[in-house]
């Protein structure tokens, strides 16, 4: 049986059917509402991968990159179709149980499972609240340059404005 800690090494699996040929590869993983282990993966087939069948992980064998389903290929292919970006309806899921002829849903739900979700503290931050700062030490040899625009005498009629170059405490002046 698969469990919460082999979520990771699921999405991108290669997955094969009880003899052996190549189905697809794991798409999202559906957690159980109730405990959080997985229950079920999409798997993308076709030729581009466009379509996501979804498929029961019990009886599945999780080896390394390589995901072994006790169902064929081609009944992963005629599954229902369900929308995997947008959350199962109770009608949804119970279809699938009956397809693929495993446990009933019990009403407790699936949910997919988030990549980025983690376990936070209350005064911790969320990755996408920190402060991203690129800085970078200036290389030997390199110097830093500066250039600003300065207007001489704001308040007459006959404003001077001018370029001025600030080189590493050197003070360039350039008339425009």
């Amino acid at each position: 049986m698969i469990d919460s800690d082999q979520i990771s090494r699921l999405k991108g699996a290669t997955v094969l059917d009880a003899e052996g040929h190549k189905v697809g590869t794991v798409g999202q993983a559906f957690l159980d509402a109730t405990d959080g282990n997985p229950r079920w993966v999409t798997v993308r087939t076709g030729l581009l991968g466009r379509r996501e069948s979804f498929v029961p992980l019990e009886g599945a064998d999780l080896d390394g990159d390589v995901l072994r389903i006790r169902y064929g290929k081609a009944t992963v292919k005629d599954a229902p179709h369900m929308d995997p970006d947008s959350a199962l309806s109770s009608e949804e899921e119970s279809a699938l149980y009956r397809y693929y002829d495993v446990g009933s849903a019990g009403g407790q739900g699936l949910r997919k499972h988030d990549d980025r979700q983690q376990e936070l503290d209350d005064d911790e931050e969320l990755p996408e609240e920190r402060p991203r700062v690129a800085t970078a030490p200036v290389p030997p040899g390199r110097r830093h340059l500066l250039a600003e625009t300065v207007l001489e005498f704001p308040e007459d009629d006959d404003q001077i404005r001018r370029s001025q170059i600030d080189f590493d405490g050197e003070v360039g002046r350039d008339r425009v």
